[in-house]
């Protein structure tokens, strides 16, 4: 059985460093794909890399499916997609701690008395915008995070208005925690930025 080589090169098309999985067989090169730009190279002789590891398997996204086979490979990835997109934890607890957070928060100002009603709604309003982006993010979809991000500017520019910098402040850390936890990546697999469409 031939063995399946880890490496680490650098990408002609993009220039970004990226894995490359290659089948030790004895042939003088290999068509590889890039994690970032998804363009096929061919790995030869002669190009600088650095070993990783052995594996067991190629990683779905680095399969270079046979012309006559990707069509049906395509069709594959979009109809199982929960099968092969991995959700890193980070990602997966900081998506339901939004959900948790933003629906809590709200409920508890909606049955406080010393909020006025405009106030009210408001914070309604910016609770459910931000469960729709949750729940848009969850199903792979990269309008989620602009909407998330829409919210929050919306929220700093407020506060830098009424001149609150300590909200304005607060309006930025949950973007900022919400792109970190995206760029993680579980095993092998793409992140969660790089599964969203």
């Amino acid at each position: 059985m031939n063995k399946i080589a880890h490496l680490k090169v650098t990408c002609p098309q993009c220039g970004e460093e990226t894995s490359i999985y290659v089948v030790e067989d004895g042939g003088s090169g290999a068509e590889v794909k890039c994690e970032h730009c998804k363009q096929v190279f061919v790995f030869s002789e002669g190009m600088e890399y650095e070993p990783v590891a052995y594996v067991e398997s190629i990683p779905y996204w680095a399969v270079i499916p046979k012309a006559d086979e990707e069509k049906i490979f395509s069709q594959e990835i979009d109809t199982n997609t929960s099968e092969l997109k991995q959700r890193h934890g980070c990602l997966t607890t900081w998506l339901i701690l939004l959900v948790i957070v933003n629906v809590g928060v709200a409920i508890v100002l909606m049955l406080l008395d010393n909020i006025d009603t405009t106030s009210k709604a408001t914070y309604a309003m910016n609770a459910i915008i931000i469960v729709i982006s949750v729940i848009l993010l969850w199903n792979w979809k990269r309008i989620g995070f602009w909407i998330f991000v829409g919210v929050a500017v919306l929220g700093l520019i407020g506060s830098l208005l009424t001149g609150d910098y300590k909200t304005a402040f607060q309006c930025i850390i949950p973007v900022a925690i919400l792109w970190s936890v995206l760029q993680r990546k579980k095993d092998n697999h793409p992140s969660g930025w790089e599964n969203m469409k």
